[in-house]
């Protein structure tokens, strides 16, 4: 009878075992068509990843042609605009060697220092590596020093002082340029008659989000009777528009010379 019931006990323990490994069999079995639906799954996901990897490479791919094209034809318009401006102005210049006229002569010769402050403007851009941004000390520099040379005698001295790089954009860089134009040519007509000696100063500097531009001469110095705010000449008129279009705003001295402040807001939407 004892081996009876031990071996009675050794069959039930053997079931029990028999049932045990059966289930951890059935689980492992169940575990492992999972790890195989999962493994099979993620080397789709990993296939589609490449696949998107891939187009995403040939989308960047035709973006930066694109772009490329872009700046291609914005260099070529930008390189158009400008000689069609010197074009212009070479244009003008013959019709002034066929003047007597002398107001006829100084309108034109305004003109034509107006349209080649624009085809400046347009060709530093185009030079440029980044066809959104100008450098504003590079241009006012370039551009003074151009008007400068066709318009005074040695016996005027220029003070520029532009510290540091100023990146802008061309809608900002053009109204200013063209304000200076006018400023200079100003000087050169009125504040120093008979070939009198002075000095020119141009200082731009930024100073809390304002650009701020003093421009001041030694000359005779502006009459009183010259009212900015009401001007009776283009050139005037053209400054009071263009700080009006900028909102910009000014200052103006009459001692011991002529002296503009011109302050303009200088947002990050103009750098």
């Amino acid at each position: 009878h004892s081996l009876l019931g031990a071996a009675i006990v050794v069959y039930i323990f053997y079931l029990l075992l028999r049932v045990r490994v059966n289930r951890y069999n059935a689980e492992t079995q169940r575990l492992e068509e999972m790890v195989a639906e999962r493994t099979k799954g993620l080397r789709e996901e990993m296939e589609r990843t490449r696949e998107l990897q891939g187009d995403l490479q040939i989308t960047l791919a035709e973006k930066n042609h694109l772009l490329k094209e872009k700046d291609v034809l914005l260099k070529e318009v930008l390189h158009r605009t400008k000689n069609n401006m010197q074009l212009i102005s070479s244009f003008i210049s013959l019709e002034r060697d066929n003047l007597e006229d002398s107001k006829t002569d100084n309108a034109l010769e305004k003109s034509m220092n107006r349209i080649n402050t624009l085809a400046l403007a347009h060709e530093l851009l185009y030079r440029s590596e980044n066809l959104n941004v100008i450098n504003l000390k590079v241009y006012v520099e370039r551009l003074v020093r151009e008007i400068w040379s066709d318009l005074f005698d040695s016996n005027v001295l220029l003070e520029t002082t532009i510290p540091r790089d100023i990146p802008t954009n061309l809608d900002f860089a053009i109204p200013l340029g063209l304000m200076l134009n006018e400023f200079i040519t100003n000087a050169f007509r009125y504040a120093f008659p008979d070939h009198r000696e002075g000095v020119v100063s141009i200082d731009i500097r930024l100073k809390d989000q304002t650009l701020v531009l003093l421009f001041r001469d030694n000359g005779v110095g502006m009459p009183s009777t010259v009212n900015p705010q009401s001007p009776d000449t283009l050139g005037l008129q053209l400054v009071s528009e263009l700080l009006q279009q900028n909102g910009g705003t000014y200052i103006l001295r009459r001692d011991e010379g002529t002296e503009w402040e011109i302050q303009i807001p200088f947002t990050t939407d103009r750098a």
